[in-house]
């Protein structure tokens, strides 16, 4: 019989705040957004701030000599068993892989600062912030769309959609950038004043605010984007209906899968230090983000036996682990997995992204949304969904947008994503935007160039303009699809 060992987890303790920075997403005091810690990542989310953290779980880790349980990339992981060997998960529990580290042990700062960082915590210059290094110069068909977006001003939804697909390709901003502090400032007042502010604890400290998901306004402004500071406490209301004791009902869960054992371990610990390793937070091995990181993975094993573990989750746990401590991540994530329908593409042999992929050729057969042209290039050279979207699908449109525009289309897939069983319309609508950021180039109907466009990260250097396109998208989807 094998011997179990208990090993008692460090909590992470609070960071002090830092010093400012020019572009004041990361600031000391209390006269703004700040730099977020408590084990997480950089963040400015006003409504965790003050959250009491529940006790620090026991792990039981097995000393059997059993292999790590490593599964295989392309499909989900076997069911999960109570055997493993020590080998894998004590790498993760050993504390002296923190030492040296900020935010409790979890953020690793080496060789950066402030500066050299944007606002989420991705290291300036990295793939993850800069995808346009490797595209070429812009087409003809692109500098038609600067001029058009330049020279005409459009005034009905079709011409801003319009507006906003010749733009996004191009490099054309929208707006003075000197103003996004201030114009994110003036967005959180307006969010505040939609919500209703609650307390975290009988004792009255710690602040939440709950949000009407069902008020038209809100779902207006969903489009325009959630507040940084304010995108755990709308996500919580998004996904759990406003409703605090059914999250900690999921939460609860998280420390008894801890005490439990995974057969996909093995394959999670290949996973995680490939997992947006040019962010502060996950960049060292076996450092503390990447503990939190595996141990909200080994979980979601856990809790999805029927999926166990697929690749594409890890980029998922990992965003959240930028708004959230380990337990809350672990209980938002698994809720967009069953209340959005996420499970379901991963589920039978991923027979739910193949019912996506359908769904999105029958949208770019029919109606042609993400522009004629670029729907009938696609058509002609026999280039279906399914050769492009897998990743797409799968990770949400993480490694395919930048991280500021894929928070944005998960804003409105949390909010819009259950309603009505249409939970994919949202889906659909970001890749129709995103096949007619490609127009120019897919027109040319040269195969070749067409797949490393779709299946490579795509920069969108203006989300605001995106999602212009994405909420044009979605309303066309309606009316096809209306709501049940």
């Amino acid at each position: 019989m094998e011997h179990m060992q208990v090993l008692s987890q460090q909590q992470p303790r609070p960071l002090e705040r830092i010093e400012t920075r020019q572009d004041g997403y990361i600031s000391s005091g209390n006269g703004g957004p700040i730099l977020k810690m408590n084990g997480n990542c950089t963040t400015n989310s006003e409504s965790e701030s003050t959250r009491q953290k529940p006790p620090a779980p026991k792990l039981a880790v097995s000393t059997s000599t059993s292999g790590n349980g490593t599964v295989p990339t392309s499909s989900p992981s076997a069911p999960p068993s109570q055997t493993l060997a020590p080998t894998v998960r004590s790498k993760y529990e050993d504390v002296a892989n923190s030492t040296g580290l900020l935010a409790g042990g979890t953020e690793d700062w080496t060789g950066v600062t402030p500066a050299t960082i944007d606002r989420f915590g991705f290291i300036k210059g990295s793939p993850k912030e800069d995808f346009n290094s490797s595209r070429p110069p812009a087409s003809f068909g692109e500098r038609f769309g600067r001029a058009f977006h330049e020279l005409f001003k459009p005034v009905s939804a079709r011409q801003r959609a319009i507006r906003a697909r010749a733009a996004l390709a191009t490099g054309t901003r929208s707006g003075n950038d000197t103003n996004a502090v201030a114009t994110e400032r003036r967005r959180e007042d307006k969010w505040r004043a939609m919500a209703t502010r609650t307390t975290t604890s009988s004792s009255g400290a710690g602040t939440d605010y709950v949000f009407p998901i069902t008020d038209p306004l809100l779902v207006s402004r969903t489009f325009k984007g959630v507040p940084d500071a304010l995108r755990a406490a709308a996500w919580r209301s998004f996904l759990f209906d406003s409703s605090p004791a059914g999250m900690r009902a999921v939460e609860a869960r998280y420390a008894v899968h801890l005490a439990q054992s995974s057969t996909a371990d093995g394959q999670i610990d290949l996973d995680v230090p490939r997992t947006i390793d040019q962010h502060v937070l996950f960049r060292r091995r076996y450092g503390g983000g990447q503990r939190l990181l595996f141990r909200v993975l080994h979980a979601l094993s856990l809790e999805f036996e029927d999926v166990g573990y697929v690749q594409g989750m890890a980029p998922l746990a990992a965003a959240m682990l930028c708004y959230y401590d380990e337990a809350q991540a672990f209980a938002v994530l698994a809720r967009v997995f069953t209340a959005r329908g996420v499970a379901d593409l991963y589920a039978d042999s991923f027979a739910g992204l193949l019912a996506a992929q359908r769904e999105l050729q029958v949208a770019i057969e029919e109606r042609g949304l993400a522009g004629k042209k670029a729907a009938a290039a696609l058509i002609e050279m026999g280039l279906e969904p399914a050769l492009y979207t897998t990743k797409w699908y799968l990770t949400l449109f993480a490694y395919v947008v930048p991280f500021a525009t894929q928070m944005r289309i998960w804003d409105v897939f949390f909010l819009l994503g259950g309603i009505g069983g249409k939970g994919r319309l949202v889906l659909h609508a970001a890749a129709l935007a995103l096949v007619a950021t490609l127009a120019d180039r897919l027109v040319t109907k040269d195969m070749e160039i067409a797949m490393v466009e779709l299946t490579r990260g795509v920069d969108i250097s203006d989300p605001d303009l995106f999602m212009t396109v994405v909420e044009w998208e979605y309303k066309q989807l309606l009316k096809t699809q209306p709501l049940s």
